[in-house]
């Protein structure tokens, strides 16, 4: 066994004891000073060494405290989506259809729809969602590119999840699929999309369980063993503190009891706060 996979063991260690040792309701700044713990370690990804490319996370982490638009313009240079979309690893590829899969399937019927495919990053999940009104929004301008490449007939904005241009109440729903572990404050996000999305509509979340994640990635030998592109640990508790219902349905990759799984994708409908949502101006 490798120094640096040694290394890269005990830091994961690391960050599952102070994760397990922590009190359930986790503040965002206890989640914010575990990633940094973790971060600042990380070595290289397989990836990033087979186009010699050094990603600084010291740099990145700090760059996104001060112009998280900056930073995720070089994490689009540097982790283009298509590494696991199109991964040579079938497991990869397959995880990731998968979860493209479980949000539609949690969508449900979209047709005449206004749908918002929130940090639509290179546009994978654009193009497959069959609606009235297709919008995308990412903070990264270079993944825009792309996404418009996918889906050339849907309405692509720059915009800032963190606080949104968008008027409240404005779609009939949003899909977020693995964004807000990348996200600098990703509670301002849940809030904002409470408000942009319509009282009788719905919110699709999709997000990675990720001590889960790290254990298979021990287990298989598998590096990185963190995630070099995760900012935040969003737990069950901080979206039950965020969303303050819980969700109408959820759906775990593979379909295994939650506690098991890689990733999990739930539904929260609006219509749960009695026509009083959150947030709302």
């Amino acid at each position: 066994m490798s120094f640096y996979y040694r290394s890269d063991v005990l830091i994961a260690m690391k960050f599952i004891v102070r994760f397990t040792d922590s009190r359930a309701d986790i503040t965002e700044k206890s989640t914010h000073q575990v990633s940094l713990d973790i971060k600042k370690w990380a070595f290289y990804s397989s990836a990033l060494k087979k186009r010699h490319i050094l990603l600084n996370h010291r740099t990145v982490l700090s760059l996104m405290k001060k112009d998280e638009t900056r930073a995720k313009e070089k994490m689009a240079d540097i982790l283009p989506h298509c590494l696991y979309y199109e991964s040579k690893i079938h497991s990869v590829r397959w995880l990731n259809r998968k979860r493209i899969e479980h949000c539609l399937d949690l969508a449900g019927d979209m047709e005449g729809k206004r749908i918002l495919d929130a940090g639509t990053g290179d546009g994978y999940m654009l193009q497959q969602i069959k609606c009235g009104e297709l919008w995308g929004v990412d903070i990264s301008s270079k993944r825009l590119e792309r996404a418009a490449k996918k889906a050339p007939y849907a309405i692509l904005k720059q915009d800032d999840l963190n606080q949104s241009l968008f008027e409240s109440n404005f779609f009939d729903g949003i899909i977020c699929a693995d964004v807000l572990e990348h996200m600098r404050a990703p509670a301002n996000a849940i809030r904002e999309m409470i408000r942009i999305c319509k009282p009788d509509g719905f919110i699709i979340i999709c997000l990675p369980q990720e001590i889960n994640n790290i254990l298979a990635r021990m287990m298989l030998w598998k590096r990185p063993i963190i995630n070099p592109d995760h900012y935040h640990l969003v737990t069950g508790f901080f979206l039950q503190r965020e969303f303050k219902i819980r969700p109408s349905r959820v759906k775990n990759i593979p379909d295994v009891p939650h506690a098991f799984c890689m990733h999990r994708v739930m539904r929260y409908d609006m219509a749960r706060y009695g026509g009083c949502k959150p947030y709302s101006p």
